[in-house]
């Protein structure tokens, strides 16, 4: 696979001019303030929140189309994504196939001919169940397609990129300061409304436990490789007189003691969330990242990383991580078990077309037992895979699924063949694993401040993917 996607053609303007420079400026502070500031409104969770962001990230669209067009924008691009471009435009045709599309009887959702029959009138069939939620859907999904793309345009600038991940990381850290502030205060509100669920929990300004956990762990992420780059820079320009271990004290000062600080925080908020997914995905990506970055060469000393890993973690958990060993010891209230049940009779209804997109909630009572026991309305299938399949049928999650592979793969190479500039797409293949990982319990990448975190990371780590002396079948640098 990596022959193949090495092979394919570049066409890369990402040298910039210093009038480009210029007009980039502007627009690049608008996106990293989008990314940094979204998980701040209970994590973008609400219809204003997301609204917003998607009316923001258009017009940063526009803004990149009229400057590219006027060549005052980076246009970066090369063979190897329109692999998954074409996969996601065969997803936002499908859609809107399912959504908007009159069908024969057979292809019709059975809710049209019943509605029909209520109603004692003809109404045009559709795939979808939910024509109105499969148009939000697709909005939320063309504006994380916004999201990548923009990340990926001016990503290409490695300084821009860098930032962006220090904008995240220290955006995480404050939202994990307020929830650690919150909770020893005991936990009582969120932001400014009072709390009706996981009071025993910190949730930084998300209001679900588990997807805070995720968001936590890629920004975790993102600050451990910060940390050891500004390490690695201060160590080449430090005095070479002093002695090895001079040097490495030197180091730690500066950047990298601000990085290693806030994913320490990170990690202790991470810790007091209580989410075991979160945890063992988290703890997955982790051990990716840190065998990628042995793998480079960007860390040495097998032995001496693994001790220091061991004594880290020891010492998170014997400050915040009492809570989380209880959870792994305990049985949860909620068995998902029952529940992925219901779902896979949902989709073995329509495996091929779904039952269109955005229309679990509408759908699922049909599919609902009497043995899921739990209470309330069930919006979710918890594990994304599912919900994607049940929607849209299991061709089109293949393609959607496929096209996010294909650009993690991109990440993977890149961080492997590159000599130089790799910590940026290692840890957006690393957030890659976790989200993945994460994805199959719970629906944390249906959660705006979430996903559009984690497609700016993928963003930029696709573009730093390859070097832009990098031609055809020239090597990376």
């Amino acid at each position: 696979m990596s022959e193949a996607l090495a092979d394919l053609p570049i066409a890369d303007a990402a040298v910039e001019s210093r009038e480009s420079r210029r007009s980039a400026r502007w627009p690049w502070f608008g996106f990293m303030a989008l990314v940094a500031l979204l998980p701040l409104p209970f994590g973008g969770n609400t219809p204003w929140a997301w609204s917003f962001a998607g009316l923001i990230a258009s017009a940063l669209m526009l803004v990149w189309a009229l400057l590219a067009m006027r060549g005052r924008a980076p246009v970066a691009w090369r063979g190897a994504l329109l692999v998954p471009l074409l996969l996601f435009a065969l997803v936002v045709v499908w859609i809107l196939v399912q959504t908007l599309a009159p069908v024969p009887e057979g292809l019709a959702n059975p809710i049209w001919q019943m509605a029909s029959e209520v109603l004692g009138a003809s109404l045009p069939r559709r795939i979808s169940a939910d024509p109105e939620g499969g148009m939000v859907g697709l909005i939320h999904l063309l504006t994380n397609a916004a999201v990548f793309w923009i990340a990926l345009q001016y990503g290409r600038d490695r300084d821009r990129a860098e930032t962006l991940l220090e904008w995240i990381v220290l955006a995480s850290l404050g939202y994990a300061i307020y929830g650690l502030i919150n909770y020893f205060a005991g936990n009582d509100t969120l932001l400014f409304l009072t709390r009706t669920n996981y009071r025993g929990d910190v949730t930084g300004t998300f209001i679900n436990r588990n997807t805070y956990a995720t968001y936590a762990g890629v920004t975790l992420l993102a600050a451990i490789v910060l940390a050891i780059r500004h390490y690695r820079t201060k160590y080449r320009v430090s005095d070479p007189s002093l002695s090895r271990a001079g040097r490495s004290v030197e180091a730690m000062g500066g950047p990298a003691a601000v990085y290693a600080t806030a994913a320490v925080v990170i990690a202790m908020a991470w810790l007091q969330s209580h989410s075991r997914m979160g945890f063992a995905s988290t703890a997955a990506a982790t051990v990716a990242l840190l065998a990628l970055l042995r793998l480079t060469g960007i860390i040495r000393g097998w032995l001496i990383l693994l001790l220091l890993a061991v004594a880290a973690g020891i010492g998170l958990l014997m400050v915040s991580g009492a809570g989380l060993i209880e959870r792994l010891d305990a049985t949860s209230s909620f068995d998902r078990a029952p529940l992925f049940d219901d779902v896979r009779a949902m989709i073995g209804s329509t495996p091929w077309i779904g039952s269109g997109y955005g229309s679990f909630a509408s759908v699922f009572p049909l599919f609902r037992q009497p043995l899921l026991a739990t209470g309330g309305d069930i919006t979710q299938a918890h594990n994304t895979y599912y919900e994607l399949c049940a929607e849209m049928g299991i061709p089109a999650t293949i393609l959607l699924v496929g096209a996010v592979a294909w650009l993690a793969a991109l990440c993977l190479i890149g961080g492997i063949r590159r000599t130089r500039d790799q910590v940026i797409p290692i840890v957006a293949f690393a957030a890659t694993v976790l989200v993945g990982l994460h994805a199959t319990t719970d629906f944390s990448l249906q959660i705006p401040g979430m996903v559009v975190t984690y497609m700016a990371i993928l963003g930029v780590g696709v573009a730093q993917s390859w070097s832009p002396e990098q031609r055809r079948r020239g090597t990376s640098r």
